[in-house]
């Protein structure tokens, strides 16, 4: 059973706020399908941190997903090999995808001012609080974004009206977009609660994907080098936090 992205949205809705005491109907219904499923699903992690919702105590198990053969996959990636995604922080995995996610966008001619403002959120995974980055950012996937209306004070960048607009924007980009999309953010994701081992397989995987998605739709990839800035032996794996600033110099 796979955890959808609407389900980690409503996780992190009532997970995250703990400086709300109180829930409607729909939040709390919502969080504990999410709950419901994590606990079904059965390749997870279970992590320590507790919450109490109506004098019951939850504990959350996150996605942990395996990566099978991941070598196997470098077959069609002629323009970078994965030894070189595997060197990157999983803060700079991110800032890859956020950069390929532009270089697409800019592909497909697709130049829009509420995008961008997306996008940006995006970047700020690489220097600002994660847990910050979660609650906003598992509002973006495509899914949530286009099928699930959370209320427009749930989108600081974005007043009402300019959230209506992005959802249609959402609803005319073309799929492989979509798809760097959510896994972008997927990386930010994959190891937020759980251990980094080895290099990441969690991490490592939306990256390929992004990559591969990148390769097929014929479109340019960026340029690795200034990324590789920020090495996996830095932090845990993490790497230091950076301004996309740093990333493109």
């Amino acid at each position: 059973m796979l955890l959808s992205n609407i389900d980690k949205a409503a996780f992190f809705q009532v997970y995250f706020y703990e400086d709300r005491t109180t829930f409607n109907c729909k939040e709390i219904d919502a969080y504990n399908q999410a709950l419901k499923k994590w606990f079904k699903m059965g390749k997870s992690r279970i992590y320590n941190n507790e919450i109490i919702i109506k004098n019951r105590t939850y504990i959350p198990h996150p996605t942990c997903k395996t990566v099978n053969n991941i070598e196997g996959k470098n077959q069609i990636m002629e323009s970078i090999r994965i030894d070189f995604l595997k060197q990157l922080s999983i803060r700079a995995r991110l800032a890859y995808a956020a950069r390929c996610l532009e270089v697409a966008l800019a592909h497909q001619n697709v130049c829009n001012e509420l995008l961008e403002r997306v996008i940006n959120d995006i970047w700020k995974f690489t220097d600002t609080n994660l847990d910050d980055w979660a609650r906003i950012a598992t509002k973006y996937f495509s899914d949530v974004i286009v099928d699930y209306h959370y209320p427009v004070s749930e989108y600081p960048s974005f007043s009402l009206d300019e959230l209506e607009e992005l959802r249609k924007v959402y609803s005319e980009l073309p799929e492989f977009i979509l798809s760097i999309i959510d896994n972008t953010i997927e990386i930010g994701m994959m190891n937020l609660y759980s251990d980094v081992t080895g290099d990441s397989p969690e991490t490592l995987e939306p990256l390929i994907i992004v990559v591969e998605t990148m390769v097929q739709c014929k479109v340019g990839l960026p340029s690795i080098k200034t990324f590789l800035k920020s090495p996996f032996q830095e932090l845990d794996g993490w790497g230091k936090q950076h301004s996309k600033k740093f990333y493109l110099e």
